[in-house]
């Protein structure tokens, strides 16, 4: 349920983020095989890249680099995400806590969309790409989402999100009743079967915004895991949340 990107600016975005994966200088070679793009496409948008100073290109060893450039656009944004604060120290306490993936986020459109994450370090674990985004319809942290807008709001994002699948995927009268439970409770804790394996996400509002939005933060794993410590987590959770109301 996404936006289809624009190929060029998407391909730019691929390109920094495997330098970011890999931390070390590659050749065009490795980044085409990598990113699996033409040798042409690879070749041009890396001269691009290295015309705009983003890239240093290494004639010697004939391999690239990203330049400090990089780095200074993005530079502005630590002071605005909600690292090194008390939402941080929420994060790492339920991480330690129960040794599951915590994570926080915001909307974004249709989606949720992940702005920290701790992961789990059990071999069946929720995976969270910090910045990646998934349908406010299909997890815990969109339903939680979800309860702070208007029904009216929520139909909307049901119809748009059934329209761009070309289905009625989602049933408006069902979510309806749903939400009001999550927000009668003051969470939502629900089953997760669009992962690889079955899995149980609790999530809850935060005190706390970003870019003048809501923030929401979840916990989540394996189904059995979470079952067992369902009271548990929740009233951890609540109980960490409402600290940082002072």
């Amino acid at each position: 349920m996404t936006v289809r990107p624009v190929k060029s600016a998407d391909r730019t975005l691929e390109v920094f983020e495997l330098f970011s994966k890999e931390r070390r200088p590659l050749s065009m070679k490795e980044i085409s095989a990598s990113l699996g793009y033409p040798t042409s496409s690879t070749m041009y948008l890396l001269k691009a890249l290295s015309s705009s100073g983003y890239l240093n290109y290494n004639k010697r060893f004939r391999n690239y680099f990203p330049t400090s450039r990089i780095r200074t656009i993005g530079a502005w944004i630590e002071g605005h995400l909600p690292d090194n604060t008390e939402v941080m120290d929420v994060m790492k306490h339920l991480r330690l806590r129960f040794g599951e993936t915590v994570a926080i986020g915001i909307q974004n459109d249709l989606n949720l969309q992940y702005l920290k994450a701790f992961e789990s370090d059990y071999p069946i674990r929720y995976h969270i790409r910090e910045g990646g985004q998934r349908p406010l319809l299909e997890a815990a942290m969109g339903w939680m989402i979800m309860s702070r807008l208007s029904d009216h709001v929520v139909e909307g994002i049901c119809l748009r999100s059934n329209q761009l699948l070309h289905r009625q995927a989602y049933d408006f009268e069902a979510m309806r009743v749903r939400l009001s439970k999550v927000r009668e409770v003051g969470y939502c804790y629900i089953d997760d079967q669009s992962e690889p394996y079955f899995a149980s996400t609790v999530a809850m509002h935060l005190p706390v915004q970003y870019n003048g939005q809501d923030m929401v933060i979840g916990l989540g794993g394996e189904k059995a895991r979470i079952a067992t410590q369902e009271k548990n987590i929740i009233a951890e959770m609540q109980d960490a949340i409402a600290d940082l109301h002072h």
